[in-house]
């Protein structure tokens, strides 16, 4: 006799285990995170559990056992990569890769199902609710610790602008044509001539011969992208409150970067962006080709990294983490265009951005004035 083991469309351990990894992904992100990206996730996350368990259903015989080998599967989804990055740091930091991790999954994953078809049905509906209570208690968990953090009020912020920057009205008529050039990470003339004995004076002299402004000794205030792009947007500088109170001894120079502050600074970017405004408002078009969405102008780029809470909980997924990194290892151009990895995007990215500024640059006698990022 087959028993009841689920909904009628979707076992209910299913969604409460995309409940859990949802509500668990919302802890620790409450500045960074907008209001649809959580249940745009959930959504997505139904859909394909529901299309794993109905597929899953489909190929079985026994289809009283199928609820529970989809959950398997689902479970794999979600958090075959958090579990290997946990592996990872436990094992040997940075040496537990994926010959030993895929094959130890694998084995776990078939033992699994096994005992799935050995176990009998009393021992299995047993499981089941055991396994609904367990989901259900982690899910009221994560569900605290959220409603926790969102009634704490912190003295003192992650992150923020050290001034709140007011541009002074436009002084005089002339309004040239803006067109921000970043070479990210490109070490630069005095860098390159440092590594390698030579001096490569080609970009400077083709920059400075085009009238463009070209720094004679760059720096950079912090050791990340993602902190020089907020600061430059922002027209300010960059503090760190909570670093300074647990690590008095390091300046801002040292700030760490982790998931959160790459969402938090984007986020800064995208909704207090003083620059941007004060062109908008003495007439320039901005026009943006970056990677980060600015206010009344989105980034129509590819998306090559995590700059909100949705793409960061994408990538952890099993989808997510084909795309970002296993597929690199396919030496396919087509492979990589299809299934739009993220070596494919970079690619595509790094060259629409080119052309789309060349072409920006080409353009005479523009009116109004442009701006060009």
């Amino acid at each position: 006799m087959v028993k009841k083991t689920g909904g009628r469309f979707l076992p209910l351990n299913h969604i409460l285990l995309i409940v859990f990894f949802v509500l668990n992904g919302m802890n620790g992100f409450r500045n960074v995170i907008r209001v649809r990206e959580p249940f745009i996730l959930f959504v997505m996350l139904i859909g394909l559990s529901t299309i794993t368990y109905w597929v899953t259903r489909s190929l079985m015989k026994d289809k009283g056992r199928a609820p529970f080998i989809s959950f398997l599967i689902v479970f794999i989804l979600l958090f075959g990569r958090t579990m290997h990055s946990g592996i990872n740091e436990w094992y040997k930091p940075g040496r537990f890769n994926y010959a030993y991790y895929f094959p130890l999954l694998l084995s776990v994953s078939v033992s699994i199902v096994w005992l799935v078809r050995k176990t009998s049905w009393t021992k299995l509906e047993q499981f089941r609710e055991y396994l609904n209570i367990v989901l259900i208690s982690l899910s009221i968990y994560e569900a605290g610790r959220l409603v926790y953090d969102l009634m704490l009020v912190y003295k003192l912020p992650e992150m923020e602008y050290s001034n709140d920057t007011k541009p002074g009205p436009w002084v005089g008529s002339d309004k040239p044509n803006i067109y921000f050039l970043l070479f990210d990470e490109y070490q630069g003339e005095k860098g390159i001539a440092k590594m390698t004995g030579q001096a490569d004076s080609s970009l400077r002299t083709y920059l400075n011969a085009n009238r463009f402004m070209v720094a004679k000794d760059p720096s950079s205030g912090f050791r990340y992208t993602f902190y020089s792009m907020a600061s430059l947007f922002g027209m300010s500088d960059l503090t760190f409150p909570r670093d300074e109170v647990h690590h008095p001894n390091k300046n801002r120079h040292h700030a760490f970067l982790d998931e959160r502050r790459i969402i938090m600074a984007s986020a800064m970017i995208r909704e207090k962006n003083p620059l941007v405004n004060y062109l908008a408002a003495n007439g320039y078009d901005i026009r943006n080709h970056s990677i980060f969405d600015l206010p009344g102008y989105p980034s129509h780029a590819l998306d090559i990294t995590y700059l909100t809470w949705y793409g960061l909980q994408y990538h952890k997924t099993l989808p997510g983490w084909l795309v970002s990194d296993l597929m690199h290892i396919v030496p396919s151009n087509a492979v990589q265009r299809v299934f739009n990895t993220f070596f494919y995007r970079t690619f595509r990215q790094n060259e629409d951005c080119y052309f789309a500024t060349l072409a920006e640059i080409q353009k005479q006698n523009r009116k109004p004035p442009c701006c060009v990022l």
